[in-house]
């Protein structure tokens, strides 16, 4: 039976890390959320949006003042949903942060089969000040990286495996 470290199957390396590393990330992401002010600006435009106003800041008034459309229209989405814009910030952070660590993890083994040397670095990452706090800052800073890393992990298994699929 062939075996590959290309997923959370693999039968030549531990997945120890990942299930380790995520779960602090988490719980250490839980723990100190909070919300940014410039999440509160997102928020205007998704309540508007939601309440069919249209992507404005003041209705009647057309200007663009945010960064991120898709994030806007997610946002927008949940609200609609009768979920709390806050909650649904924290979730859909919470997620993308999810994400993120597991194509991190998934780049990694890619390079390393040392599990101890994975471990570490999802540790330190997913420990960072910056790193957890963003996933709950109400902006869409994790979308954007869980995008970067999901490239990252098919380029690379691209280049180094010369495998050209997406599962």
């Amino acid at each position: 039976m062939e075996t590959h470290k290309t997923g959370l199957h693999s039968k030549d390396i531990s997945n120890w890390p990942f299930w380790v590393a995520i779960t602090v990330s988490l719980w250490l992401a839980f723990l100190t959320r909070f919300m940014t002010d410039d999440g509160f600006i997102y928020f205007r435009y998704a309540l508007n949006f939601a309440e069919g106003r249209g992507l404005v800041w003041n209705p009647g008034e057309l200007i663009d003042g945010y960064l991120n459309l898709l994030w806007i229209l997610l946002l927008g989405t949940g609200l609609k949903a009768g979920i709390g814009l806050v909650e649904f910030s924290y979730m859909c952070g919470l997620l993308f942060f999810s994400i993120t660590i597991f194509y991190t993890y998934r780049s990694i083994i890619l390079i390393s089969d040392a599990a101890w040397f994975n471990f570490l670095l999802l540790l330190f990452m997913g420990s960072n000040f910056s790193f957890v706090t963003c996933a709950t800052g109400g902006l869409d800073t994790h979308m954007q990286l869980c995008l970067l890393m999901a490239s990252t992990y098919y380029f690379l298994k691209m280049v180094m495996c010369e495998d050209y699929s997406f599962v």
